[in-house]
């Protein structure tokens, strides 16, 4: 079966290498590739639709820009893709972890595995920001501890130990995220490792770091 994947994402996905290096490595699988990334964005801007900045992949490679708003749900009508994978998180790091987030996050991933779709959510890295303060990396580790129970059925990629603070928003600190979460993704031959799904297996979740 031709596997179409779906990707959407935040200003990672959208203006980095890691974008356009994960994408290629996703499309070299063999798989169509279709990504989404809107800068700025947290799981509710998927849901209901909010503009913004962003990058499109298409599966030729291509790449377009500018300003738009997309929900995920309209992107999964229109290209129909058998595996969806979100890669956010980053933005809630001015964020206290509330019930709100929580209900946000799942409204999105209720849309992302509906009709039994293949899902995985690949969580914020760790980041540096010219204003980061240690209660920025607070709120971002306190995301990462729950998700993996916030987007179940997802399957949750844990980018914390894929990833340095150092290098990230530099372009080889962001390829090297790429690369190291396209290894995780289960989505090739691997079988050293046994992760394979484009072949039809299945990898338990990823174990969400846990707060010193």
């Amino acid at each position: 079966e031709q596997k179409k994947i779906l990707h959407i994402g935040d200003q990672y996905l959208a203006d980095t290498s890691y974008g356009t290096t994960i994408q290629k490595l996703l499309k070299d699988t063999g798989a169509e590739v279709y990504s989404y990334g809107v800068a700025g964005s947290e799981a509710n801007n998927w849901v209901v639709g909010t503009a913004g900045s962003f990058s499109k992949f298409e599966n030729t490679l291509t790449k377009t820009s500018g300003s738009q708003s997309f929900k995920l749900q309209d992107l999964k009508t229109t290209h129909n893709p058998n595996i969806v994978i979100i890669s956010l998180g980053t933005n809630y790091y001015d964020n206290l972890l509330d019930s709100k987030i929580e209900k946000e996050i799942k409204e999105l991933v209720n849309i992302a595995s509906a009709t039994g779709t293949t899902c995985y959510w690949i969580g914020p890295p760790q980041y540096q920001l010219a204003d980061s303060s240690s209660a920025s990396s607070e709120n971002i580790l306190n995301l990462v501890n729950v998700l993996p129970d916030f987007v179940a059925p997802c399957i949750f990629i844990d980018s914390i130990p894929s990833s340095d603070e150092a290098t990230i928003n530099t372009d080889a600190g962001a390829t090297e995220w790429a690369q190291n979460i396209f290894e995780e993704l289960p989505l090739i031959p691997n079988p050293e490792a046994g992760k394979n799904p484009l072949s039809g297996s299945e990898t338990p979740p990823s174990e969400a770091t846990p707060i010193p």
